[in-house]
This record gives structure tokens, sequence and C-alpha cells, in this order.
């Protein structure tokens, strides 16, 4: 049995837990021009006041501390990343003292420290093989079976996972190609950076500021290495492999692949790979932030530093990812809090809940205490708490009014890393609000992916209506442990609530005093009714000529789960020898509308003839192909009907036998091609119907 101790340490921010030899500023915006990048290297910025104290301190490097990010905002309200600087000292510092020393500048509007937190984690007996939290005959879980009649996931939705970094060669989240030693055929759910991957080694192709980050980013640099697992410390590079494990464990738990005959199954890990080894999941962005070392020189545990976190959400946001999972603590600074609203609302500026582009999960920590840190205490983050396999508060969670939701994270087996066989693949169960996050942000990742139309606060609320209530099971920790334990199934089918309605069949028919449109729905969930359009040309000027709000033929169920058949006649002021236009507009129960159509219908000289009739080609004039329709009467004997077409010259030049004509209307193609398929010139033809007893002849125009 293997027993891994991690500690949640309350961080303040002058406590010991954050780098001795950095420092974090920003400056104020009109200091910006006298920025000069080349004196950088020595520790200079060309500020004079700033270098001053630089020199006096020994400062050795200098460097931005968010070098690249899209989204610049607007001379009104612009984006204020680029005003931070990461200072680095040639000697550890009484940082307490720097930071008040810097913070006297007129040109300093912030200074802090380069803050380091540990990662959400408690001890575990690794017993449990199997993923309780699936799917369970308790029914203490998520319901996973039911989400996945509905809903699997879609690459198209990212979550970035910030963390230690992730073995994306793990062959149950990179695929069936991948593996230590070829990590570069990771496909599977992994987001693959494919501007990169096919790319020149060693150019920023994608322009993002980072070279040859194909699989993410690996941002952790500088820090102490007394606890050596092959770690690489160094430098930031483009590989965000994990050395500890508990990356790989929470990616896992967002998106391992699913039906692959291979490890763990996750809720919107898709369902299986294609041939070239990608999954149809949700991918994971694999972000490392964290590394491993020893605390007090005595237990190995897990460390995530805040300005490689505010750098990650940079990247995160301007990458395409729509979720990030925090499984770890936070402290409040001022560079983390500008990432954070960024990544949130692309902008440092113009912040509330309501106007979120993206969803931020976060770890409520494993205290057992009503203790909230940094991002759980804000209201656009999703704070997670952890619940049992009895659906219990988790002995070890956080709770509080200020917890938004809750999931599974006791005992939560799911993909691993052992950093004493890097090699191999590995699985395991771990414990934690850890676990719960990553698995609270795939339930929202599958609501989003059903419905990729959802704004972030849309999804968030669905995760909270779907959410099962255990105040009942939790009597000492009601309203404490948010909307209750999320639920895969529920979501997935508030999600497809959520879906426009949609068509199994839209037609017209001919009938003796009009048109009649017929049309049936999959499922009535929201519909509150159609109302029906005409036009006279395809593209424009269409008209209400009738609405669910007077006519009852057209309102909808409501919320019903089944389709429902409907059908409405025009007969208003329908002109013979015309076409129409119908538009169907689906309005649901929240006013949203949703369009069908066009469906175009000709009028003929007689809208229900009782003889043989011949309508007016369409369209005319045509290029290539138009659509001639001729009317035969029920009792029609005559046997040797044809179709003629002649030239301006009178010569026949193409003929269709109609050997047995249904009653009705009938219909046949002209592809402007004579006898022998040679294309005809432009100009003006003739079409007839003839038979025994009758001839009609309409004119056509061909414009090439």
């Amino acid at each position: 049995m293997r027993l891994i101790l991690f500690l949640l340490i309350a961080t303040t921010l002058f406590a010991q837990n954050y780098l001795p030899d950095v420092l974090l500023i920003k400056i104020d915006r009109t200091s910006l021009s006298q920025l000069d990048e080349q004196k950088f290297s020595h520790g200079l910025t060309g500020i004079a006041t700033l270098d001053s104290l630089n020199q006096l301190y020994h400062a050795s490097k200098i460097k931005r501390l968010f070098p690249f990010f899209k989204h610049k905002g607007s001379a009104e309200r612009p984006v204020t990343l680029d005003q931070w600087l990461r200072i680095r000292f040639s000697q550890e510092q009484d940082i307490p003292q720097l930071i008040n020393a810097y913070k006297k500048l007129p040109v300093a509007l912030y200074a802090e420290p380069s803050v380091i937190v540990e990662l959400d984690r408690t001890p575990n007996d690794p017993s449990v093989s199997s993923q309780w939290h699936i799917e369970q005959s308790n029914d203490h879980d998520m319901d996973a079976y039911a989400a996945w009649d509905i809903a699997t996931g879609d690459s198209n939705i990212i979550v970035a996972v910030m963390d230690t970094g992730v073995r994306y060669f793990h062959k149950d989240l990179g695929g069936a190609n991948a593996s230590y030693n070829n990590p570069e055929n990771s496909r599977g759910n992994m987001w693959i950076n494919w501007a990169e991957k096919n790319g020149l080694s060693g150019i920023d192709d994608d322009n993002n500021g980072k070279i040859d980050d194909w699989i993410g980013w690996d941002f952790v640099t500088g820090n102490p290495n007394y606890y050596d697992v092959g770690d690489d410390y160094d430098i930031e590079d483009n590989d965000p492999r994990d050395h500890n494990g508990h990356g790989t464990h929470c990616a896992g738990n967002v998106a391992a692949l699913n039906n692959n005959n291979l490890g763990v199954c996750s809720v919107s890990g898709g369902w299986g790979e294609d041939g070239n080894q990608r999954g149809n999941g949700v991918q994971i962005m694999a972000l490392r932030i964290g590394w491993t070392d020893l605390f007090l020189g005595l237990f190995v545990t897990g460390y995530v530093n805040m300005d490689f976190a505010a750098n990650a959400f940079i990247y995160a946001a301007d990458n395409g990812a729509k979720i990030a999972s925090c499984s770890w603590g936070s402290s409040q600074t001022q560079s983390l809090e500008d990432a954070v609203n960024y990544f949130l609302y692309n902008t440092t500026s113009n912040l509330g809940p309501s106007n979120r582009v993206r969803l931020i999960f976060k770890a409520a920590g494993n205290d057992d205490v009503d203790q909230t840190d940094y991002l759980t205490g804000r209201n656009d983050v999703i704070a997670v708490a952890a619940t049992d396999e009895n659906d219990e508060k988790a002995s070890f969670s956080n709770y509080g009014a200020w917890v938004d939701i809750s999931a599974p994270g006791n005992n939560i087996y799911s993909t691993y890393h052992d950093y004493n066989d890097p090699q191999n693949d590995y699985y395991d169960s771990e414990s934690g609000t850890s676990m719960a996050t990553p698995i609270a942000a795939y339930v929202a990742a599958l609501i989003w992916s059903h419905n990729p139309n959802l704004s972030a606060p849309q999804v968030e609320q669905m995760l909270f209506d779907s959410a099962d209530d255990i105040d009942a099971l939790n009597p000492s920790y009601v309203g404490k442990l948010g909307a209750g334990r999320v639920n895969a199934a529920t979501a997935a089918q508030l999600s497809d609530q959520s879906l426009p309605v949609t068509l199994t069949f839209f037609n017209a028919k001919l009938v003796q005093n009009g048109v009649q449109l017929f049309w049936k729905t999959a499922s009535e969930v929201e519909n509150l009714g159609f109302n029906v359009y005409r036009a006279r040309q395809e593209a424009k000027d269409f008209s209400l000529i009738a609405s669910f709000k007077t006519n009852e033929q057209l309102k909808g169920l409501g919320n019903s789960s089944t389709g429902k058949s409907y059908s409405f006649t025009d007969t208003t002021n329908l002109k013979p020898d015309s076409t129409y236009f119908y538009l169907l507009e689906n309005v649901s129960l929240t006013g949203k509308t949703k369009r069908h159509g066009p469906l175009a219908v000709t009028i003929p000289e007689m809208l229900v003839p009782h003889t043989v009739s011949l309508l007016q080609n369409f369209p005319n004039p045509f290029n290539q192909q138009t659509k001639i329709r001729f009317f035969v009467p029920n009792g029609f004997e005559d046997n040797e009907l044809s179709m003629e077409i002649f030239n301006p010259q009178g010569q026949r030049i193409k003929t269709f036998e109609i050997d047995v004509p249904k009653p009705g209307w009938n219909e046949l193609h002209w592809d402007s091609r004579d006898e022998h398929q040679r294309a005809v010139s432009s100009g003006v033809y003739f079409y007839g119907l003839k038979s025994k007893k009758f001839q009609v002849y309409k004119k056509l125009i061909i414009l090439r």
C-alpha cells in the first residue's frame, strides 16, 4: 500500500510560500513608452526611478510577466497585462521589505511576491479499482450511462488542465499510438496545436508567442530542485509532461478516452478513436504550472506558482480553451486577478458574472473548514466541494456558503503518472477536491459539447439546475455544499432541451384550394409554436401570413419530449402561374427563434387542373438545369405522352418519352443538352406536352 501525503497550507501574502528572489510589479501605463527591453537582461528597465531600486537590490533579469496576449481591448478599456514585469534578483531578498520599497515608487501601481501554493490532495488508500462515481447501484453517482445516451463530449470544447503537467502520451489520454518513447504520436483527446505540429521547428508558426507549442506549454522555470524526479525546472519549454502524477489524474477525470478497450472512462471523453487515433471527446489542453518538492525537507508535495498560473490563463484564453480546471490553492495577487479577468471576460475591465465568455472551476480545499481562498471567494469562479460514495461531504472537503457545486472526490480512479517509473502508464485512486474539480468541469464540458451555442453563464446555470439535492444527506452542511452533487445525465438532458426545435421533415403540396405545408418536429421541448412567412423571392421580403398567437394549429406542446405533426394551408391571394417561397419560424418558451426553409411552391395556371396541364418551367431563365411540371388527372388513358423541346428554328432537339404518367403532378428535369448530349447555346426555346389527343407548348430561356 502506498501512502502519499499532500498538505494544504493556508496562504497569506507574507507567509513563506513565495519565491525568495522574484518580485512582480505593475507599472503605470504612461511609463510603458520608457521601457527598454534591451536592458532587461541586465536587470534594468530604462525607467530611471525603477532602475535605481533594481540596482540597489541587485536585480539580475527582467521580463514581461505576460509577454504575449491576443485581445488588446479598446482605447476606453485597454487590457493592462502589458504593464506587468517579473524581476529576478541575484540573491534572496526580504520580500516584504522589497515590496514596501517598490510600492513607494510613483511608477509602481502594484508590487507583489511570486506566490506558490500546494495542490489540493489528501492521503488515500489506492485499493479501489472501479470508478464508482461514474455509475453505482446506490445512485450516489454521475449517472454517466444515461448521459451517454444523449451526449459523449465534443472535441470543439477545450478544457485547460492547469496543474503539474499531463502525461499526454498516456494511451488513455493520447491514444493508442502514444507512448513514453514516442510522445510525438499523441492524439486521442489531447489538444493539439496543429499549426505548430505541422509547422517548422524553431518557428512560432501560429504567432502566439510560444515556439513549437504543439501539445501545450510548460511554464515552470527557476524553482528549487530539492526533490529530484527527473524534472526540468530551468526554463519554459514546449513539453508540459507531468513529473508528479496530480495533473495526469485530473486530466483523466476530464477526458480519458471512452470505449477504447483500455483503462478508465470519463463523462465527456467521447466514444473511441478514429483511424488516426484521434478521440472525439472534450480536448485536454496541457499547461504545466506546478512541480514536485519536499515540504520542510520531509514530505513529498506539489507546488503551484501564481504567476505561472496567471500566464497559463492568458495562454488558455488565447488558444481556444472554454473551461479551466484548477485543482490547487490560490493567493490573491493583482497579476493573477488581471489574468483571471482576461480569461473570463477577454478584458481586465467591464467585469460581472453575466458577461463571462469562459468558466473556471476551482477546488474548495481539503482542510475540512469553512475557509475560502482568493479564487473560490470570487463570485465568477465555480468553487467545487467533494462528496464520497454515499453523497455525503467527503471528510476532508472544505465547505461553506461560498461553495457553488459538489462532485465526487473520494477514491476516484483515473489515469496516473508514477515518477518512479516514468516509462509506463498507470492508473490510481486519489482523493481530494482536486479530483472533484475536473469532474465538475467535465459535466459543464458535456453541456457545452451538446449545445455549443450556450453562453458561459447558461452552461453554469444548467450545471447548477441539474445537480442532485444532497442536503438531506448532509444536515450539518445545508447550504454549504453549493447547488448539490453534479449529475451528468440531468445536465445532458437540460442541454438537449436547450437546443432549437428540429424538424424531421418539412414539405408542401398543392391542394384544391391552395398550398398545404406540412411538417413534423423531433421533440416539443421549449416549443411555443410556429410562425409562417411567405415571399415571392427566395432571399428577401418575407411577410408573416400566420402565427401561433392566433392559429391553434400552429401552437407547440410547450415542454413535451415527443414530436408533433403540423399542417397549414395557404389560400390567400395565390396567383396562377407563380412561384412562392415559405419559411417556418419556431419560437421557444424563452422567445428564441429559429427559421426552417425556404420551401418553393409553383402555382399552376389552374390550381388543381381537371385536364392535362403544363406549367412554366422553373427557374426561367436558367443556366444549366430547369424543372418542368405537368398535371395528369385521374383516369388519363393516353399512353403515348411525350415532352418535346424545340430550338428557335423550330427543330426538335430533345424528346422525353413518358410511358406511364402517374395521376397528379409529374416533374421532368432538362439539363439543357440535346439528344446527343451536347450543351445548347443561349436563346429562346420551346417545350411542349404532346399526345394523340392534344398538345400544349410554352417557351423557356437559356442564359449562359
